[in-house]
């Protein structure tokens, strides 16, 4: 018995002086975050909780509380820049890219149509500028500048649903660029009740950086300001009740949530601020998507998969990096049925002569079929055709019913 109760009491005194070190160790790392080696596990568990007193007494300018509970991304794996080559763009897209666009479109403008130096006759806002302007070659872009809380024309009493997505091309000017009374600009999303008066949260694009109020903020990793500069970039934002995810070209910048009674069900859009010399603000293809991404798995019990997510060059089969990440979740549902023919069939809108949208809805119909073929489908699985415009699915005279009409269709055969 005495033996017994000498082996406790020694080991109760190499207890405690552990555990004292164990104290100490913690309350180092609290005040010096530099030894990381020894215990990774205590090392998330005190970044977590100086994240959370960092956001205890913090707002952000719309009187948001921060929620404590988002997800930033940590991936630093390959990110696709303007120095990309397209191979390399085409899997990394493939790889990274885990946006899921909405499946009906509710608004797209890409501006076509419209006259240069006119404000755009789908959009309206509040005060600033706001007007239609030609790039390099044919292509018009909306430049704002010094734009106070723009939004699509929405007709009255409209509201978005719960789940929709939101997409648009930006361009990141030269950082060293002369701003009027500022040292720097973005482009900013807010969010806003049903009655569009209550901000419920404000989504702010910088170069490479995206952020959610000071709820959470993530950056591309290993881009700078320069590396951006005089290039575009494609913005996806997702957002469903009140959760909010945000992508910056393939790489999510965070997963993150708003106040949980927040219902941001409208937006306007607001940017700042224009150069002394020439225009900063260039937004192109912005398209608003309800509901949640198409479930191809019960699509193709139908008989066919209908995508607008498979984007080209202007007036070329050429298809846009972006699009082979859809690409590859057709590829993958290609391949959990393995005794499946497909007919992959393009279809344009009815812009241009007929011959030449026949064509070019028949190359890029084998582009597509290509794609898949390099993505390991059994070309005897696959025939291309193109139809032209000549099966509409929406009107096309509206954006958003050529939109839908510019599509790719896999039918079963």
């Amino acid at each position: 018995m005495k033996k017994l109760i000498i082996v406790l009491l020694a080991l109760f005194a190499f207890q405690a002086p552990a555990e004292a070190q164990i104290f100490e160790k913690i309350k180092r790392k609290v005040k010096n975050k530099k030894e990381r080696k020894e215990n990774e596990t205590i090392d998330k568990g005190l970044d977590k909780v100086e994240d959370i007193f960092k956001k205890k007494d913090k707002k952000d300018s719309d009187g948001n509380e921060p929620t404590g509970d988002e997800e930033a991304s940590t991936d630093t794996g390959p990110v696709v820049t303007p120095e990309t080559d397209d191979k390399q763009a085409q899997e990394i897209w493939m790889k990274r890219y885990d946006f899921k666009p909405g499946k009906d479109i509710i608004f797209f403008d890409d501006f076509e149509n419209e006259e240069v130096g006119e404000i755009p006759s789908k959009w309206r806002y509040y005060k600033g500028t706001m007007e239609v302007v030609k790039t390099s070659g044919d292509q018009n872009l909306v430049m704002s500048g010094e734009l106070g809380y723009g939004h699509p024309n929405w007709e009255e009493n409209f509201v978005l649903p719960e789940a929709y997505t939101i997409e648009f091309d930006v361009f990141m000017a030269d950082p060293n660029a002369e701003v009027k009374g500022y040292g720097s600009y973005g482009y900013t999303i807010y969010l806003y009740d049903a009655d569009n008066r209550t901000k419920q949260g404000r989504i702010s694009v910088g170069q490479g950086s995206i952020s959610l109020g000071n709820i959470t903020s993530g950056k591309v990793p290993n881009v700078t300001a320069s590396d951006l500069g005089g290039s575009w970039n494609h913005i996806s934002i997702s957002v469903n009740g009140n959760s909010v995810k945000a992508y910056f070209n393939d790489y999510r910048v965070f997963n993150s949530r708003l106040e949980p009674n927040a219902k941001p069900v409208l937006f306007r859009m607001w940017n700042c601020c224009q150069t002394t010399e020439k225009p900063v603000f260039l937004i192109d293809n912005f398209k608003v998507s309800a509901g949640a991404h198409p479930k191809y798995k019960e699509e193709i019990l139908d008989g066919k998969i209908v995508t607008n997510n498979i984007h080209f060059e202007t007036g070329s089969a050429m298809i846009i990096p972006r699009s082979y990440a859809e690409i590859k979740r057709i590829a993958d549902v290609m391949n959990a049925n393995p005794e499946m023919t497909f007919s992959v069939e393009g279809h344009t809108d009815n812009v241009g002569a007929d011959e030449y949208n026949l064509n070019l809805s028949n190359e890029r119909a084998k582009s597509v079929q290509n794609a898949l073929i390099d993505m390991g489908i059994d070309k005897n699985r696959l025939t291309a055709i193109g139809f032209g415009e000549a099966i509409p699915v929406e009107s096309n005279d509206t954006p958003e019913g050529r939109a839908m009409n510019r599509r790719v269709e896999f039918i079963v055969q």
